[in-house]
């Protein structure tokens, strides 16, 4: 009996991953967000968010950034990278009633700035409102969610042509 064994590819040593390099024309530096104040003044407390919505909007922006920008990062120092922009994010309302789809929507409303070299460029304000749906998943922190995923796909599209004073969301 023969028995033929054949091989493909090799076994000899893989090319290392290329170093990634950020630069002012790839990279979008975004600053941790902030719990702001609301209209009225009154502070936005952590304790106000049970759903960990700075992270939900990180993730959101991150997944819905397209050209220029190919790296959302938050860990590099923008004097790093000469040319970066740098976006502040502030949240300054959110109405996220525990009770899943019994206690109602959900509101998440943010402002941001866009800067380069410590000047502002352009700024916006969006909010996004989110109704509980009658099919599983039912949280609270999923309908937030929601909210959160269509605050970072707002963000990354207005990231293509800021414009100052823009109003975002379904505000």
């Amino acid at each position: 009996m023969t028995l033929a064994l054949a091989a493909c590819g090799t076994r000899g040593p893989q090319a290392p991953e290329p170093a990634i390099v950020y630069t002012g024309a790839n990279t979008l530096v975004l600053s941790p967000i902030t719990y702001g104040k609301t209209s009225d003044g009154s502070p936005v407390r952590a304790a106000d968010d049970g759903c960990d919505v700075p992270g939900t909007i990180t993730a959101a922006l991150k997944d819905s950034l397209d050209e220029p920008y190919k790296y959302l990062n938050p860990s590099v120092n923008a004097k790093d990278i000469p040319g970066v922009q740098t976006l502040k994010i502030e949240i300054v309302e959110i109405l996220a009633n525990g009770g899943g789809i019994f206690s109602g929507p959900k509101i998440v409303e943010i402002k941001g700035t866009l800067s380069k070299a410590g000047v502002d460029l352009a700024s916006f304000k969006a909010r996004r409102v989110s109704f509980p749906l009658f099919g599983p998943p039912r949280s609270t922190c999923n309908i937030v969610g929601r909210a959160t995923e269509g605050l970072g796909s707002d963000v990354a599209k207005w990231l293509t042509k800021p414009v100052n004073g823009a109003v975002l969301g379904d505000s």
